[in-house]
């Protein structure tokens, strides 16, 4: 399977050149002057220069490609689209117009420090670099797209200057070691006049501080992934105005406080699949996953291009308190509320049970009181009291009904209490007699 999948990758290169370059001839008029052979000689200086190219390179007889990347790539100036990855590539000659760049498993010493000043797409994810965060980095103004997770990346967070980086759509740095604080990372993309932010994975690293309240300022975001950090602080109410939000995981962090009012704002009718899932960037072959896979409490779910009817709330295993707010039931397209191992108080809201569409719920481990147990111990306390209401009067009753009777006429005391001599001198004498008998 890897085998076909490099030799794909090899004959796909090979096509996009040459397509890139006949799509491009024709939809340029020439010009009186230029001739058919002049663009025929173009195609072959190309073609010579994959050769050159595919000369360079090894182990096509093994599951990836090995050698260096000759400079005969350079030539290839039509060339949008470079996927190295999955591959053991030496050189690190990357020219400097690409557009799209894929080095995913590839690259295990260090990044490649090639100006590249038209670059919008870099994935350097699955790779070994153990170094910081690269600063070259924040001058590619270009990136829309960057993914840097699972490549052992190190330092502080702060290390780049976002502020260049604004049209960033999806920004993935899960599961490295990143440390700070996201003060910086949010005032820096959130500043841009046309902040297109529309997803932010920052999962497994070391960061630290309070969630900044500027991160209501991304109009566009749709997906926010802090969880297995150390974030610290309360949730933001400003996390209420992120209108187009589908899923926030914040946990197994360090927050505190009580969860906002705000975050029953949340909910939206008719959303649509994120761009960069749904469609490549222009003049760019590049295919992003087209759904979703979600863990939660074991239980694995996948989710395809209707994201826009999945909304995932997880404030698991933090330190918030108070009582969870009525306005979650506002978010009518709720899939997965996970809200265990937390310090909340409280009744359940009584309409969670209105949200039709939620699929996990997870309160455990936290002090809340069960609505309908409420419900039956509010009924048993009623009951309860008209009980001891009812006992109270029949006991004034009887007793005044008999004493008073016996006040009232002496007769009736008279006759009362000869009875009870009576009845007391025959038991008395049975007790003697039977004493008697037994004495025998």
């Amino acid at each position: 399977m890897a085998k076909e999948r490099t030799c794909f990758q090899l004959s796909f290169l090979i096509f996009l050149s040459l397509f890139s370059k006949f799509v491009s001839l024709e939809a340029t008029k020439p010009s009186p002057n230029s001739s058919i052979s002049n663009a025929a000689g173009c195609v072959e200086l190309e073609r010579k220069a994959l050769l050159r190219f595919k000369q360079e390179l090894a182990g096509f007889k093994f599951s990836c490609l090995s050698g260096k990347i000759s400079l005969s790539l350079l030539e290839l100036k039509y060339l949008n689209h470079l996927d190295l990855s999955w591959n053991d590539f030496q050189g690190k000659t990357i020219p400097e117009y690409i557009g799209s760049l894929n080095l995913r498993r590839n690259f295990p010493d260090s990044l490649p420090t090639t100006n590249l000043t038209a670059l919008r797409i870099f994935r350097l994810g699955y790779n070994n670099f153990s170094n910081f965060l690269p600063r070259w980095l924040s001058n590619i103004s270009t990136l829309e797209v960057l993914d840097l997770s699972i490549s052992r990346m190190k330092g502080p967070i702060d290390h780049i200057s976002w502020r260049k980086l604004c049209k960033l759509q999806p920004l993935y740095l899960s599961n490295n070691d990143i440390s700070g604080e996201i003060v910086d990372l949010v005032a820096g993309l959130s500043g841009c006049g046309n902040a297109s932010l529309e997803a932010l994975q920052l999962v497994g690293n070391k960061l630290s501080g309070q969630i900044p309240d500027s991160i209501g300022h991304f109009k566009h975001l749709r997906s926010l992934y802090l969880q297995s950090n150390s974030f610290s602080g309360s949730i933001p109410s400003s996390i209420g105005s992120l209108n187009d939000l589908e899923t926030l995981d914040l946990s197994s962090n360090a927050i505190s406080g009580t969860i906002p009012d705000s975050i029953g704002q949340l909910s939206k009718d008719g959303l649509q699949a994120p761009s960069f899932y749904e469609q490549d960037p222009p003049d760019f072959t590049v295919s992003y996953r087209q759904s979703m896979d979600l863990i939660v409490k074991g239980r694995q779910l996948e989710y395809n291009l209707t994201l826009g009817i999945v909304n995932v709330l997880d404030l698991s295993s933090n330190n918030l308190k108070g009582e969870i707010p009525e306005e979650i039931i506002n978010l009518t397209y709720l899939g997965t509320l996970n809200l265990s191992w937390n310090q909340l108080t409280g009744k359940i809201p009584d309409k969670i049970g209105s949200l039709q569409r939620l699929e996990t719920l997870d309160l455990s481990n936290n002090h809340l009181s069960e609505f309908k147990d409420d419900e039956v111990e509010d009924g048993d306390d009623g009951e309860m009291l008209w009980f001891y209401i009812g006992m109270a009067a029949g006991f004034s009753l009887g007793f005044w009904v008999v004493c008073g009777t016996l006040i009232m006429k002496k007769s009736w005391k008279r006759a009362y209490f000869q009875f009870v001599d009576e009845t007391k001198d025959k038991i008395f004498v049975a007790i003697a007699v039977c004493v008697a008998r037994l004495r025998r």
